[in-house]
């Protein structure tokens, strides 16, 4: 509809009006809907029987890299009388998500039937945790989640929030805090992207329901809020690896970002091409590849980097820490002693920024195989500690048992 430059350097009615056609407002909104969404009644997905457990959960919408699922997951196995739900209202595409219920977009968004479904559904459980500020039930409010949260409420549901980053993370916070930050690039919505996440921390302090957020640097935009880790399906990702490299073969380096602006992938090629160029590694970027995709990539790979420009680190880290993968990427101080704080251990990922990269790799081709060895055996171990969903099911213990 328009250009991530031009929303940038557009009045903020332009930008407000944008956000309303989006969200289905308005005489332009029911259009674009109605184009944009369609759907047929037999789309409309089945929902699970009512449980009688005493706390029924329900996460959703978004089920970022599905982790929805996985903590409704986690929560069902070690918090005692918790049955979940994971619910995704986004086509899921190829890409092997899992998630207890799908609803295609236009279903999620447009369908009478499938709200009036759903809220009952919803009037059922006991608890309630909203992703991302998204409503649960598309249109059904008017998209304004502030209404829905209010209308559970009466209903007797439990509502907290959970976030996962550029849902809440400040852009004009994040700018003074971090030297590298992606919100200076002129092809990131950083005003769309600002305007988001003070609306997010409004509906929270308006609502005054729990936060959580997925990745530990969050904690910083929302003070009371609650690091809920990401959980990885560590059986998932676990791949059988020999020991040293085979003579003569370089160190295959690995980068598949969801996001590429956000993960500074564009300063990352030229340094790993001119790399690869002097025959120290073989670079390989991928994106866009199933879950079953990314185990053999990461199974062929020696290093993996992840993100260099937001200072933290996410569910990708995860996954190729517990695939056995050496992983480079810039986690920030604050966001390395918050770790500590919370779980007395140290974050595996071998620190490097922009400038400290090609140093950082010239010297992971030449460490001894003993040393990746054992950088492996700590990452594996971080990840069985911190990411398997223990963490995760004592960060939602205090909402879900609350009285």
């Amino acid at each position: 509809m328009f250009s991530v430059r031009a929303l940038n350097a557009a009045p903020r009615w332009v930008r407000r009006l944008v956000t309303r056609i989006t969200l289905g407002r308005g005489l332009l909104g029911f259009v674009y809907d109605h184009v944009a969404h369609r759907y047929t009644d037999d789309q409309i997905p089945a929902l699970p029987p009512m449980t009688s457990a005493p706390i029924r959960l329900v996460i959703g919408p978004a089920n970022e890299a599905e982790q929805g699922f996985q903590w409704a997951r986690a929560a069902e196995r070690s918090v005692p009388g918790v049955s979940a739900l994971a619910m995704m209202g986004f086509d899921p595409g190829g890409y092997g998500v899992q998630a207890d219920v799908v609803v295609p977009t236009a279903v999620y968004l447009r369908s009478h039937e499938w709200h009036e479904r759903f809220e009952t559904y919803l009037r059922g459980r006991t608890h309630v945790i909203i992703e991302s500020a998204m409503p649960l039930l598309g249109r059904r409010y008017r998209s304004d989640v502030v209404a829905e949260v209010r209308a559970l409420r009466v209903a007797g549901v439990r509502v907290a929030m959970m976030f996962h980053g550029s849902d809440l993370r400040l852009p004009s916070q994040h700018v003074r805090e971090n030297r590298w930050s992606p919100f200076t690039d002129p092809d990131v919505p950083t005003v769309m992207l600002e305007e988001k996440a003070m609306r997010a921390r409004e509906i929270v302090a308006e609502l005054q329901v729990p936060a959580f957020v997925s990745t530990p640097d969050l904690v910083r935009y929302i003070p009371h809020a609650i690091w809920c880790p990401v959980v990885i399906d560590l059986p998932r990702w676990r791949v059988e690896r020999s020991g040293a490299r085979e003579p003569g073969r370089v160190p295959v380096v690995l980068h598949a970002p969801s996001n590429a602006l956000m993960k500074g992938s564009h300063h990352l090629d030229p340094i790993l091409r001119a790399l690869e160029a002097e025959g120290l590694i073989e670079y390989r970027r991928v994106t866009g590849l199933s879950y079953s995709a990314m185990k053999q990539q990461y199974a062929d790979a020696d290093i993996v980097l992840d993100q260099f420009l937001l200072g933290s680190y996410g569910v990708a880290a995860c996954e190729a820490m517990a695939a056995g993968c050496v992983v480079i990427g810039h986690v920030d101080e604050p966001t390395r002693r918050a770790v500590i704080d919370q779980t007395g251990l140290e974050v595996p990922i071998v620190d490097a920024t922009l400038e400290t990269l090609d140093a950082v790799l010239r010297a992971a081709t030449c460490e001894p195989a003993k040393t990746t060895a054992v950088r492996r055996q700590n990452a594996a171990l971080y990840v069985e500690m911190v990411h398997n969903g223990t963490l995760a099911s004592r960060a939602l213990e205090g909402f879900l048992g609350r009285e």
